[in-house]
């Protein structure tokens, strides 16, 4: 390592001589507080490493100076990581000199903290390329393989080389590896990602979260800490191990909700209070000598914090390929309707619109006419512009994409329905820099809205007080409205009756037939009619005699069918009683050797029975009147006939000839 610092040195004084311009250090107000931030980190993370120290041991649970230096140097550009360096040399020797530690074990304990850090840092900005966020799965991967996994696994030997060589401790050089390794390793993953994401995410987000999000970001770290406090601190070793499953909810929350930063803030609440509660005696890591409660800690806390950075990870990937989605089908959406559509820019500090001419015909503004929002709040409807008003403050205070309609008032005194689709972009500090989109002309269609509401509203209630039952399905056979008089027939809600609901009160002798009919019919946009009986509300089966017509919009494509029932039950009991009535008469006729006849005077309609009307010549299909009957009358009967119907139209008496 000296050799190392030498050459460092002979290239800081020969750079000057040779090329005075490259050896510019960058000693601005930023380096400066870069370097008293990765002072103060440094010092106070080595005082938390050696508080949370399981003592014989000289090796922390969680030693966080090594993350801090690696946080540091993958915030920071290359070229001033020498200067993090030496900005955490002092505050290495600060706290360990307080802790009584000899200095040549403090020096060699740096150098092997640089090293880790330097590889860990080095190889993950190589791989990732760009500066590492923890938003991407590939950014997750690379960093528990390079600072999780190999940095600390090979710094590792180097550290317990330094510990034997200057006697410090009591452990062998195998068990100082194993103790050092998963220490580094557990300080990775819960600190670096903890400083990365709050130094590149947490400031603006902060600057640009609304009062909602704050408040349930301190419901959820406030239960979090509660409830690990009880599960780590309260409960004592002999409790149930399913007891440590208690937070699982809180940390999936906070990687759900907040990302990589909820994540990561998380899992430090619950790393903080597991190792100290550990160390000083309390929780379900205390039965167990030290060397043991140390390694169940981290093998505990590693095994919260891979997967609950990878599932932040992802979720923060997928919301951002969505987000791009958004922006891409956006920017096509405004190319493909620009020739019909009024287009829009918005300079929100400067309040300037810049309209096309398809958007000054939409609104009547005169072609030279300056456009603000102040002068466009002024066409807009009277009863629509403190809802503007509500919608641009959101957008405002919120930014993303908008929608909505309003009324605009012409200059010719009509009024025009607008639709208007746009975004909010912000600047770097979270505050609306401009908005775009665009504008169209929907008179028509919310005229026609209007009248098809007012056209259901009309058929809801005529089909309500009409005195037939009312249904109607979809294009899918299923039914989507019953009136008010089957709803009372039945006894049953709407609800129930929706879909296929209604066939349960259907006879079961008569459902088969009755769905073979009814599908058949549907399937070939047939009219029907069809009886079946159908359960009242009382529990009494009726007859219902059921007509369906096809229906069709405006297009004239299949919208599915209409139909209407009516009670026929004492039609069907009276033509039963008839049909009986007549089977009598034709037993009795036939026995007498009779002809029964009927004659419906005003309708002039003969009945004849199946024999008569054999015995008369005539068919059985054909339609009799008085003077067809008359006609099969021998010639010289004709008068007697005539003068017989005469006389018994003016006579009760019975007539015989």
């Amino acid at each position: 390592m000296r050799r190392i610092s030498a050459s460092f040195d002979t290239g800081g004084v020969q750079a000057p001589s040779q090329k005075p311009r490259v050896w510019n250090v960058p000693f601005d107000f930023r380096t400066i507080v870069t370097g008293a931030c990765v002072f103060i980190g440094y010092y106070l993370g080595a005082r938390i490493g050696l508080a949370l120290t399981f003592q014989p041991h000289p090796v922390s649970v969680l030693w966080p100076p090594n993350s801090i230096l690696v946080a540091a140097l993958l915030l920071t550009p290359a070229r001033i990581w020498w200067f993090v360096l030496l900005a955490a040399f002092p505050a290495h020797c600060t706290a360990q000199l307080q802790s009584h530690i000899p200095p040549p074990m403090i020096l060699c304990w740096f150098i092997s903290n640089s090293c880790e850090a330097v590889i860990s840092a080095g190889l993950t900005r190589y791989l990732v390329g760009r500066p590492i966020r923890f938003t991407s799965l590939r950014d997750a991967g690379i960093f528990c393989l390079c600072a999780v996994l190999i940095s600390p696994f090979l710094s590792s030997f180097l550290d317990a080389a330094f510990v034997l060589w200057n006697h410090w401790g009591q452990d062998a050089y195998w068990k100082l590896i194993r103790i050092r390794f998963p220490s580094n390793a557990l300080a990775a993953l819960i600190v670096v990602p903890l400083i990365v994401t709050w130094a590149r995410n947490g400031i603006p987000r902060l600057r640009s979260a609304p009062l909602s999000r704050y408040l349930e970001a301190c419901v959820l770290f406030l239960s979090l800490f509660s409830v690990s406090y009880a599960v780590l601190y309260e409960f004592g070793s002999g409790a149930d191990s399913a007891l440590l499953f208690l937070p699982l909810p809180f940390l999936l929350w906070a990687a759900i909700r907040f990302g990589s930063l909820g994540a990561s803030s998380a899992i430090s609440i619950v790393s903080f209070l597991a190792i100290w509660s550990g160390s000083h005696g309390h929780g379900p890591f205390s039965g167990r000598t030290a060397e043991e409660n140390a390694l169940s800690i981290q093998i505990f806390l590693i095994a919260l914090a891979i997967p609950l950075m990878f599932l932040a990870a992802v979720i923060e990937e997928r919301t951002k390929g969505q987000g791009q989605l958004r922006e891409s089908e956006e920017r096509m959406s405004l190319a493909a309707d620009a020739a019909n559509l009024g287009l829009w820019i918005w300079n929100i500090p400067g309040d300037d619109l810049r309209v096309t001419e398809k958007w000054r015909k939409l609104f009547g503004f005169a072609d030279s006419e300056r456009v603000t929002f102040a002068r466009l709040l002024q066409v807009v409807h009277p009863g629509d512009r403190e809802r503007m008003k509500q919608l641009v403050q959101h957008m405002f205070e919120h930014g993303g994409e908008y929608e909505s309609e309003y009324r605009v008032i012409r200059p010719d005194g009509s009024t025009r329905w607008i639709s208007g689709h746009g975004s909010v972009e912000l600047d770097e500090h979270g505050k609306p820099h401009f908005a775009r989109g665009v504008s169209r002309d929907v008179t028509k269609r919310k005229i026609a809205e209007e009248e098809l509401s007012e056209s259901e509203a009309r058929f809801g209630t005529i089909a309500d007080a009409a005195p037939v039952l009312i249904w109607m399905p979809g294009v899918d056979k299923l039914c989507t409205f019953f009136n008010k008089p089957w709803l009372e027939f039945t006894g049953r809600s709407l609800e129930q009756e929706m879909g296929n609901g209604w066939a349960e009160g259907v006879h079961p002798d008569d459902f088969q037939r009755c769905l073979d009919i009814y599908v058949a019919a549907f399937d070939a946009r047939e009219a029907f009619v069809m009886q079946y009986r159908l359960r009242r509300h009382d529990g009494e089966y009726r007859w219902i005699s059921d007509s369906g017509v096809p229906r069709y919009d405006a297009k004239k494509n299949f919208a599915g069918y209409i139909g209407s029932c009516v009670d026929v039950t004492e039609f069907i009991s009276k033509e039963q009683a008839l049909r009986e009535s007549k089977e009598r008469i034709d037993l009795a006729a036939k026995a007498a050797g009779l002809t029964v006849w009927t004659w419906d005077i005003a309708r002039d309609e003969v009945w004849l029975s199946e024999k008569d009307r054999t015995l008369f010549g005539f068919s059985q299909s054909e339609k009799l009147n008085a003077e067809r009957v008359r006609g099969v009358v021998h010639p010289g009967d004709h008068q007697l006939v005539r003068q017989l119907v005469e006389n018994s139209l003016t006579t009760d008496k019975e007539l015989e000839a």
